[in-house]
């Protein structure tokens, strides 16, 4: 067999090792948002059409009401993410290609962990807004639980503020029993530390049963909240952890190229050792300022 013959073998496998990898040890907020695939320099995800109040009618051949429909549109952007090595021995390179090869994980969760960040970085940024993105749309100060809620001082996680944010997205006219619009809070350690010392949270009197009892050894889901834990989320500028609490189709991530892979000979260099990459192209946005909060905790 030809070593070309072998190359585009090791690179079949390779991307479907990829692909199941991918599968295995997905984003852990990629399946917490919108999600599919775009194209072009840039993509609108959403068209959004404002609220609008019905007319009275309240005579007889009263002229048909025409009541203007308010649209709008949130913008996303790509950027590229891609990892590498090189290998120069051919039965080396076979081993870490394999499934559970080093090199198939770790350029996976390198492309993973950089699809979080997006999403973590979109959840309080200013979303590009309009017809074109023209207009930039600030994250409401409103929509900040305050790292004193439901304490006398900064605080960590609590049940209070947990239930503040859920109350201000109820207040917003969403619908949480729709599947789009399942509720999510990304954690830290510290935080689910604080909340497994909260009584209302393991105490199974205050819920149908222990809060840990069908979850395994993590916090997963609280009073409708899913739980995602992460140790990558941003910290404000008075080092107050900024906590994401929000609906499923508040956020989106936009897809333009998922996780692929190349095997390539590198004759450009001594022995021809061969180039292993793994690349991505995505981008987020916050679709709607009334499905997305912050919670403020102190570490």
């Amino acid at each position: 067999m030809s070593d070309s013959t072998i190359l585009r073998s090791f690179v079949e496998t390779y991307q479907d090792h990829l692909v199941l990898k991918a599968q295995q040890m997905g984003s852990r907020f990629r399946a917490a948002v919108m999600s599919d695939a775009q194209h072009g320099e840039g993509a609108s995800p959403v068209d959004q059409v404002s609220p609008a109040d019905a007319i009275d009618i309240d005579t007889r051949y009263q002229v048909k009401p025409l009541v203007e429909t308010v649209h709008d549109r949130r913008w996303e952007y790509p950027i590229s993410k891609g990892w590498g090595d090189i290998v120069d021995e051919i039965d080396k390179l076979k081993i870490n290609i394999e499934l559970e090869g080093k090199y198939t994980q770790t350029g996976v969760s390198a492309i993973n962990r950089a699809m979080d960040d997006e999403v973590i970085s979109k959840f309080f940024a200013t979303a590009l807004t309009g017809r074109a993105g023209g207009t930039s749309t600030v994250f409401p100060a409103g929509n900040v639980i305050a790292v004193t809620e439901g304490a006398s001082a900064a605080t960590g996680m609590n049940t209070d503020k947990l239930l503040a944010a859920r109350e201000s997205i109820l207040g917003n006219d969403v619908d949480i029993d729709d599947p789009m619009n399942a509720l999510y809070c990304a954690i830290s350690a510290s935080q689910e530390r604080d909340l497994l010392e909260e009584v209302k949270v393991v105490n199974a009197d205050y819920q149908d049963t222990a809060v840990l009892s069908g979850n395994g050894t993590s916090l997963k889901r609280w009073f409708g909240i899913n739980f995602i834990l992460s140790e990558r989320l941003d910290i404000d500028g008075d080092s107050y952890r900024r906590n994401p609490f929000w609906c499923k189709s508040g956020m989106h991530l936009g897809i333009w190229r998922d996780i692929t892979g190349d095997i390539s000979e590198r004759k450009d260099l001594n022995l021809n050792p061969h180039h292993i990459s793994v690349n991505a192209s995505f981008g987020a946005t916050r679709c709607e300022e009334e499905k997305v909060y912050e919670i403020k905790c102190s570490e």
